[in-house]
């Protein structure tokens, strides 16, 4: 079977773990903006390798003839191909394209789609007066409810950006909410996330905080389908893609299947201080995605007609 690795090169220096690490036939990299720190030796390395790459912004031309690209390269009518999709380094509005993409490799003919997520080695969040909240719909994914009077519910990933799912709280007042709280390998990660949540915690009863392993995505997205599945009856279910990435791939992946009954928003603060670097942990999770059965009425509906 022909291997094939699909990763984004950005500034974090763990964009490389997978494609290192691990053998394909074919590695494919998805060029994001230069925004300082690793990005430079993480080009250089592609460039030095001959792995063919593309430039992308949050422009969805440039996406579209990326992905385009890629497809007419693989040939999936003529070899039988499993392609990997690293989200690690992938910013949200980039994951939520690469499972549509999921999608179209599926329906032309590749064998088998994986998505792959490398957690990040510890290192202690930097404590910085934010300048603003930015708090919109991830384009694309606003969804649209056929019964406006009905509450809203929020369910939010949680990370150590502090009351980051707090603003998100007072912005969207929903009648319920429900938190993701993710448990790595390092039990000074699980600390910081908790106490950078603290206020958050104190209004949201325990039977709707919910933790999950990192490592365990499938588990993870099979949850949180469930829980979307059972709002979605009786509310408008607002997702918040925060935390780590595999939490927005689950979101993701779990608004496509159920529908627009489901929205996906995007938040964070914003500063003058500096990204900082994230190095790969050395661990490596990895989740077969699946067709949708059905179609969900989605506008990027991408389910079994």
């Amino acid at each position: 079977m022909n291997k094939v690795l699909i990763f984004a090169v950005g500034y974090e220096s763990r964009s490389l773990f997978v494609a290192k690490s691990r053998e394909y036939a074919q590695r494919y990299g998805l060029l994001l903006p230069d925004r300082g720190l690793s990005w430079r030796s993480n080009s250089a390395y592609v460039k030095k390798e001959g792995i063919l790459s593309w430039m992308v912004t949050e422009s969805q031309a440039d996406r579209s003839d990326t992905l385009s690209q890629i497809n007419d390269r693989l040939n999936l009518q003529n070899v039988e191909t499993s392609v990997d999709i690293d989200i690690s380094s992938m910013p949200r509005w980039l994951i939520a394209e690469m499972v549509l993409f999921a999608c179209e490799l599926l329906k032309d003919g590749a064998a088998q789609v994986s998505f792959v997520y490398s957690p990040g080695k510890y290192s202690a969040p930097v404590r910085r007066a934010p300048e603003f909240f930015e708090f919109a719909p991830l384009q694309g994914w606003e969804g649209w409810t056929s019964f406006p009077e009905r509450p809203s519910t929020l369910v939010a990933g949680l990370g150590f950006e502090r009351n980051l799912v707090l603003g998100a709280l007072e912005e969207l007042d929903p009648s319920g909410t429900w938190l993701y709280v993710p448990k790595g390998a390092d039990d000074r990660f699980d600390r910081d996330v908790k106490d950078a949540n603290l206020e958050l915690f104190e209004l949201v009863s325990e039977e709707r905080v919910v933790e999950y392993p990192l490592l365990a995505p499938v588990q993870l997205t099979s949850d949180l389908g469930a829980l979307c599945r059972s709002l979605v009856s009786r509310s408008r279910v607002n997702i918040v893609l925060a935390g780590p990435k595999i939490f927005s791939l689950a979101a993701i992946i779990v608004a496509l299947e159920v529908g627009d009954e489901v929205s996906l928003w995007r938040a964070s603060w914003h500063s003058q201080v500096r990204l900082r670097d994230v190095e790969a942990s050395g661990s490596v999770a990895s989740m077969r995605f699946k067709m949708p059965s059905r179609n969900t009425g989605r506008s990027n509906d991408c389910g079994q007609k």
